[in-house]
């Protein structure tokens, strides 16, 4: 290697060194994945929050919190809840879904609330965002 291709490389290495700050913020500010993940430096700004995820039962105008007493089911909900904390809103909620459906089968629409605390830029103060995910629900 000569010495123009290694003058390349490390200034290459420190452009990406210089950039991925950035665009770790960016990907926190839109994706909302977690700042303490994918070598971020807001971690040290923010604290480490894991969402929180109610699911609900609707039949008709009722919506009910679903009691969940299968195992896998249980545990699906722990990995989304872990893998929401990390992918943000990139986190699939697929099987999860399947799972709830096979469980509780007399129920045709479920909603699934996220609820995730995060720093309000404009304020300096916790807030909560909240997500809602239906399915099998009429519009």
């Amino acid at each position: 290697m000569t010495y123009t291709h290694r003058k390349r490389l490390v200034a290459a290495g420190l452009l990406a060194f210089a950039l991925w700050p950035v665009a770790h913020r960016v990907g926190v500010a839109h994706y909302h994945f977690s700042p303490w993940k994918f070598f971020g430096w807001a971690m040290y700004c923010v604290p480490r929050f894991v969402p929180d995820v109610t699911i609900y039962a609707i039949e008709g105008d009722q919506r009910t919190k679903a009691r969940l007493r299968s195992r896998s089911v249980s545990s699906k909900l722990d990995r989304f809840r872990l893998r929401r904390e990390v992918w943000g809103r990139l986190a699939p909620i697929d099987s999860l879904v399947n799972s709830i459906f096979w469980e509780l089968k007399d129920v045709k629409c479920i909603e699934i609330s996220v609820d995730q605390r995060i720093l309000d830029t404009e304020t300096a103060r916790i807030g909560i965002r909240q997500d809602v995910y239906r399915f099998g629900c009429e519009k």
